[in-house]
């Protein structure tokens, strides 16, 4: 399989795991979001209403049922004693009515008490609410003189949430997709360099010395092609050196073989001569002489082959 198809399935494959990734992970993350903002916004309005009802510029019931139909929500008050004195319109919290509160909405507005103001997330009778809580403090007091609870149904924000889960993972599919092709484009990039690198070493392999590649760039592909350059351009160089050296060889090899030939030569001719009698037997000595001076020259001729062949052999 090639390089670039390798390339473009890890590509794909990444993408499809982003991808799955998101569909799982992202409706939660978007959900928890939405529902610790939206509770966040409760308590700032039931903030806003403690204030209200404290400065009593407006009827306690009014301010209460208009701030809840504001927020689509609904809400319920609870003095100091714990004791729910009003709420709606869900009927759940209308039944709490003079009752004291229950766990949850008891812990909410003792955090709220403490903090100035709270929110939360809790299951009450099988239902999913948001919720957040203020203390009202009349003007000049510190103490509390009770707490406005705003409540919200999760199942009220799932349209929403769905909607804000739809367009993130749609945008954020779109900037993946972006960026595989991105990818893909400077993968393709790499290959075509990588595909120059293969092309330049097989001409080196078949023996053309002269092949090099482009060293464009200062990224590990650009290190590479300088390495494959320098160590073509070293062993274009050995290469041309051992042809030298051969030559030579081959020049003193030549040599050699003529400067054998003279002195085997002229040892043969005055040998022969000697031995058909056609020297006399006053100048045999001198003949004698000049074979043994050819012998020793023929000699120191075979003892340098044998110094040439131990040089090559690398035993000098």
């Amino acid at each position: 399989m090639k390089l670039s198809t390798r390339l473009l399935l890890g590509h794909v494959l990444v993408l499809a795991l982003v991808g799955g990734a998101l569909a799982v992970v992202l409706p939660r993350v978007v959900a928890r979001s939405m529902l610790q903002a939206s509770a966040q916004l409760l308590a700032q309005q039931a903030e806003n209403a403690a204030q209200q009802l404290a400065l009593r510029s407006l009827g306690g019931r009014v301010v209460l049922q208009s701030s809840a139909y504001t927020l689509g929500a609904a809400y319920a008050v609870m003095d100091p004693t714990g004791r729910v004195v009003a709420a709606g319109p869900l009927p759940f919290l209308v039944e709490l009515v003079g009752l004291p509160a229950p766990r949850e909405l008891e812990q909410l507005a003792r955090s709220a008490v403490v903090r100035g103001t709270a929110h939360a997330i809790f299951v009450y009778q099988d239902i999913t609410l948001v919720a957040g809580a203020a203390p009202i403090r009349p003007r000049g007091q510190t103490a509390s003189v009770g707490v406005i609870l705003f409540f919200q149904e999760a199942q009220d924000l799932d349209p929403a949430i769905r909607e804000l889960t739809w367009n993130l993972f749609r945008w954020t599919l779109v900037g993946l997709i972006a960026a595989v092709v991105l990818a893909g484009l400077l993968g393709r990039g790499i290959v075509a360099r990588l595909a120059e690198l293969r092309a330049a070493a097989a001409g080196l392999a078949e023996g053309d010395l002269s092949r090099r590649v482009p060293e464009t760039g200062r990224d590990e592909l650009a290190d590479l092609a300088r390495s494959f350059n320098h160590m073509a351009a070293r062993l274009e160089r050995l290469v041309a050196g051992l042809r030298q050296s051969e030559e030579l060889r081959r020049q003193m090899m030549a040599t050699i073989a003529h400067e054998l030939r003279t002195p085997v030569t002229s040892i043969r001719g005055f040998a022969e001569a000697l031995q058909d009698g056609l020297v006399p037997p006053e100048r045999q000595p001198h003949y004698f002489s000049i074979i043994a001076g050819e012998a020793a020259r023929l000699s120191r001729l075979i003892q340098d082959l044998f110094d040439l062949a131990k040089l090559e052999a690398g035993q000098l």
